[in-house]
């Protein structure tokens, strides 16, 4: 990368160069784009990690890699939570609709909607179908010995 940044700062000089002596561009012109060149390669010589901060004027932008990290971090593990939640939810849904009324078949119309719910739930839980399918096994051997 260096190597690329110093090459690319010589091109451009060398350029710029031509068309100042040309008389091409002006002086200040030269000097703005030179200057412009030199910084943007010296971010390329000394690698953009290095940098966390570039001011101008009051425009600051400030880079912290760590935050980033420790945000992402935190996302997931609230995903994973929100996860670990529903399949409780999940599961205390299941075993509470098994054991009630709607596993007699009182009403046909409110199991339906229970079970679709469950199932769409589910999902969120458990995103991999094979965990999801042993996860749904083992709650249904909760009721292994009820006849359905």
């Amino acid at each position: 990368m260096r190597t690329l940044g110093v090459g690319l700062l010589l091109v451009a000089l060398l350029g710029l160069s031509g068309l100042l002596v040309a008389q091409i561009i002006p002086l200040g012109m030269f000097l703005a784009i030179g200057t412009l060149w030199l910084l943007g390669s010296l971010v390329l010589i000394l690698g953009p990690e290095t940098i966390s901060e570039i001011t101008i004027w009051k425009a600051s932008i400030r880079r912290d890699v760590q935050a980033a990290r420790q945000f992402r971090d935190e996302a997931q593990q609230i995903r994973e939570d929100l996860r670990r939640l529903t399949k409780l939810i999940v599961e205390d849904a299941f075993v509470l609709g098994s054991s009630s009324f709607l596993a007699m078949g009182a009403d046909a119309v409110a199991k339906a909607r229970l079970e679709k719910n469950l199932d769409e739930l589910s999902k969120f839980a458990e995103p991999i179908k094979e965990r999801e399918d042993a996860w749904w096994a083992d709650l249904q051997a909760l009721f292994a010995n009820r006849k359905t």
